[in-house]
């Protein structure tokens, strides 16, 4: 079965704190793909230890193992293995603050 949006989303208008995803393996998502963070303030969030791949196929060019639009403080990205992600394996947004462990 396919999901349209992504593996893992989290995103709110009202905040999200406290994530973590580690050692697990995310693959064969549609759409959005892997991982995403958005619409909304997204606060302190580790993504650890995971084999992230395969993910995205939306012919609109929306492809991505990890999609990183929103983080205001505190996020880790570490020792993941991210591959074969389609047309933007790893995006991450500007907007971004800077201070994250990626």
């Amino acid at each position: 079965m396919k999901d349209w949006y992504a593996g893992v989303y989290f995103g709110s208008s009202t905040g999200v704190t406290g994530v973590i995803i580690q050692n697990c393996e995310i693959s064969s998502c549609f759409s959005w793909g892997g991982v995403q963070t958005a619409g909304g303030f997204v606060n302190s969030f580790t993504i650890q230890n995971c084999r992230i791949h395969d993910n995205g196929d939306d012919p609109g060019g929306h492809e991505h193992n990890l999609y990183i639009e929103s983080c205001e403080v505190g996020c880790s990205i570490l020792n993941n293995e991210i591959y074969n992600g389609g047309t933007n394996n790893i995006q991450i947004y500007p907007d971004v603050s800077l201070g994250h462990s990626i």
